[in-house]
């Protein structure tokens, strides 16, 4: 059968997106219903008792950082034409005149513009998932941490990260488009996250987000395999989705779109 739809957008009243990553416990900023996401290493079935049903066959985007002892060992490990991508962001960044902060206590000062900067990131690729009120939580909580490219004392780009030990997810992005793409602040902005992961000499691996493939894989990125599983608190809400499950298959698309086809 063809497909019959995508960017489902859940009622709010019902539903509110959030992610686990590696553990196989959600989140705690809100007990209503989410989706949630496991990377393979925790393919184990669902805990919660309100799960409807799953969307599989997802990348996300992980590097093993374990055979490298410094920093200099990763450098070393890219092919020529990846190395010479590292020295042109750098270049390219630091001519600009930008910098770079990595804040890991209280940023609840930077709420705004980090939301503001993930505003536009979503509004491009029509995948908004946290409102401003996911920010203001994580800010507070010491496992969220920020790494942020400035320019002219502007926050021009910033990668929310999230602490899961042995893993450092990147939980999502924001850029500024007036200056974020001709300061090459995307690549040099992962390149620092590499670093900085690589030196605190307490993570394994570096788990990122599904799109921007090529981007990934220049910089040392693999796949790994994951799936959604969408719950719901609410009774009837549950038993329609889970009525629904039965005869449909919900896949997402590179673009973050849910796209369902009949089974």
């Amino acid at each position: 059968m063809g497909l019959l739809g995508c960017n489902i957008s859940w009622p709010q009243k019902h539903f509110f997106a959030e992610f686990s990553f590696n553990l196989h416990t959600p989140l705690t900023f809100d007990p209503k219903a989410y989706l949630i996401m496991h990377t393979l290493d925790a393919a184990k079935p669902p805990s919660a008792p309100h799960c409807c049903f799953s969307i599989t066959q997802i990348n996300r985007w992980r590097l093993d950082i374990t055979p490298y002892a410094s920093h200099q060992d990763y450098l070393d490990s890219l092919i020529r034409w990846h190395r010479c991508n590292y020295a042109k962001s750098q270049k390219t960044f630091e001519n600009f005149g930008c910098e770079i902060t990595f804040i890991e206590e209280d940023w609840s000062q930077h709420v705004d513009a980090v939301y503001q900067l993930y505003s536009n990131v979503a509004h491009r690729y029509s995948d908004q998932i946290y409102d401003i009120n996911f920010f203001q939580a994580a800010a507070k909580r010491r496992d969220y941490k920020l790494l942020c490219a400035w320019f002219e004392g502007k926050m021009i780009g910033m990668i929310l990260l999230q602490e899961e030990l042995p893993t450092l997810h990147s939980a999502c992005v924001g850029f500024d488009y007036t200056y974020s793409t001709q300061s090459y602040a995307y690549s040099w902005l992962h390149y620092v996250l590499i670093r900085l992961a690589i030196e605190a000499k307490k993570y394994q691996n570096i788990d990122v987000g599904l799109t921007a493939e090529e981007s990934k894989k220049r910089i040392g990125f693999k796949p790994v395999l994951s799936r959604i599983d969408i719950y719901t608190k609410g009774f009837l809400t549950r038993g329609l989705m889970r009525a629904a499950s039965q005869f449909i298959e919900a896949n997402l698309t590179n673009e973050c779109e849910i796209k369902l086809k009949l089974r």
